[in-house]
């Protein structure tokens, strides 16, 4: 059984919010101890200028002296069970020559999957990580723990 945190955060925009807090503090912890400097990088607003509500993302960084990005989308828990996934992918960037490196977790907030995106962040801001070694650690740690 996993502990769901904030499983109202899609019909609440205070929680919402709270939420967004919660990533940027982990997020914010993990980058100062690596005294890494990140920006947001997604437009979180719909075509008509309103915040967008619906988790996706729910969080994003690109940390430039690494150039990574990271993108974490959280969904409404369905069940008891472990909900995570997560992948790499790229990003196009204006003024950037090359794609960034993202990535991506797609989880329902609890505990557990906290603590996995955790290590997947720490893993990703630590300079020397190969995308191959984050593959395998992915491919390790979400099969595991996750879904």
């Amino acid at each position: 059984m996993v502990h769901h945190l904030y499983a109202n955060f899609l019909e609440n925009k205070k929680v919402y919010n709270l939420v967004q807090g919660y990533w940027q503090r982990l997020f914010s912890g993990l980058a100062q101890e690596r005294r890494l400097q990140f920006l947001p990088y997604l437009n979180p607003t719909t075509r008509t200028g309103q915040k967008d509500y619906d988790g996706n993302p729910i969080f994003d960084a690109w940390e430039k002296t690494l150039n990574r990005a990271v993108r974490i989308i959280q969904v409404a828990p369905q069940g008891e069970q472990l909900d995570v996934s997560a992948w790499l992918d790229s990003i196009e960037l204006p003024d950037t020559p090359t794609p960034i490196p993202e990535l991506v977790i797609d989880l329902a907030l609890s505990k557990e999957s906290y603590a996995l995106a955790e290590r997947l962040i720490s893993a990703w801001l630590t300079a020397g990580t190969t995308k191959e070694g984050m593959v395998a650690m992915i491919e390790r740690e979400v099969l595991r723990d996750g879904s």
